[in-house]
């Protein structure tokens, strides 16, 4: 079966995709995940420490026994209810902070996404870089408005369903061209097969620079290794299927 006609989506980035891209990451990605699990330890442990010093302060004929059990309890409370309601919170603080660092520099404003048969390629006003097919492991909706596509467990482009004006159709083309290359040019059952594959709880996205940072095509040097390892790979089957030009 032929390919079906290219589609390209054109698009801006906003803060709003910033806030969206690291709630998922957060939420979504073992990296996040842990990270966001960590965070909620540090802050129980600070909690107890200064609790435990008020305590010392207005209640000194307490014994201290009592003082630093309570503290640790309370401690412990916060960093729960802090894991279980405060992620978003969490998040959209994270992201103002990258923000005003300039941190999702080059995933804010225009972006074009093209499916081709070399990847996926993502172009922006600085530059563009392609993900090739056999990376990518599943597409699940992303919500508010959002399409994730999973390369690893850490590794994730996020496309806003706006891309696509409203027209189901266009969108079913999309995700049919994507199944059509991951499948080396069958369509194996178009839209519906791709969405099939894609688990519900999958895992996913883009990975961080050291410090925080934007994602994953702002890696020069992550696209650049995959490009020598995909050129790698098509010498040794003797063709250019999944190959670099």
């Amino acid at each position: 079966m032929s390919a079906p006609d290219d589609v390209s989506l054109e698009y801006d980035n906003t803060d709003a995709d910033a806030r969206a891209w690291n709630r998922y990451r957060l939420a979504h990605t073992p990296q996040g995940r842990h990270q966001f699990a960590f965070t909620s330890c540090l802050i129980g442990f600070v909690e107890s420490l200064a609790l435990f010093a008020l305590f010392t302060l207005f209640w000194p004929e307490t014994g201290a026994p009592g003082r630093l059990g309570l503290a640790l309890a309370l401690g412990v409370a916060i960093g729960v209810l802090f894991y279980l309601f405060g992620r978003r919170t969490a998040s959209d603080k994270g992201t103002r902070r990258l923000l005003k660092r300039n941190h999702f520099r080059a995933f804010l404003g225009p972006t074009r996404v093209t499916p081709g048969p070399e990847g996926l390629r993502i172009a922006w006003a600085e530059g563009e870089a392609v993900r090739h097919w056999s990376a990518l492991s599943r597409v699940v909706p992303a919500p508010p408005g959002h399409l994730a596509l999973h390369w690893s467990e850490d590794e994730f482009s996020l496309i806003p369903e706006r891309a696509f004006g409203g027209d189901a159709e266009r969108r079913a083309r999309f995700l049919a061209l994507l199944d059509h290359y991951r499948t080396g040019g069958e369509i194996a059952g178009g839209a519906a097969a791709l969405m099939a594959f894609a688990a519900p709880d999958a895992v996913a996205p883009a990975q961080e620079a050291p410090g925080g940072g934007a994602p994953w095509w702002t890696n020069r040097e992550a696209v650049d290794a995959d490009r020598v390892e995909a050129e790698a790979l098509r010498q040794r089957a003797g063709g250019d299927r999944n190959g670099t030009p």
